[in-house]
């Protein structure tokens, strides 16, 4: 049976993914957007990727087994490790801050159009059709 801790890591990648889906479709999928996004996303975890093999090689001879707990102490954690969560915080904060802008965007439009519906905003505020030809 898998525990809840070895389902964190997947489900952050899959809460990290559904961020870039979201900002990509918030921005009528922009081709150059998808590209920054999904390379930053990539990059994010590779970084983790290259940051975490050599540390479980350097920590792995360096473990000490207590039988009389079962569990297992190490000596001392790399101090670099922290920097393992950089990549994704720096794709997360890149993503949300897009998710902002285009907030505001779409503020803009719903106080220029007072007497349009807020779904009609949501929908179509990209077409040149009026919103009160829609329904």
């Amino acid at each position: 049976m898998t525990s809840y801790l070895e389902l964190c890591p997947s489900i952050a990648e899959a809460h990290s993914a559904m961020l870039c889906l979201r900002v990509v479709a918030l921005y009528d999928h922009v081709n150059w957007l998808r590209v920054v996004l999904w390379a930053s996303f990539i990059f994010s975890y590779v970084a983790i990727l290259a940051l975490l093999v050599p540390t479980y090689k350097m920590v792995q001879k360096s473990v000490t087994y207590l039988p009389l707990t079962n569990i297992c102490l190490l000596p001392d954690i790399p101090s670099y490790i922290y920097a393992a969560y950089l990549g994704p915080t720096a794709f997360e904060v890149f993503a949300i801050v897009l998710t902002v802008i285009k907030a505001f965007e779409n503020a803009a439009i719903l106080r220029s159009r007072s007497d349009t519906p807020i779904v009609c905003i949501l929908l179509y505020s990209h077409s040149s059709v009026p919103s009160h030809s829609r329904l």
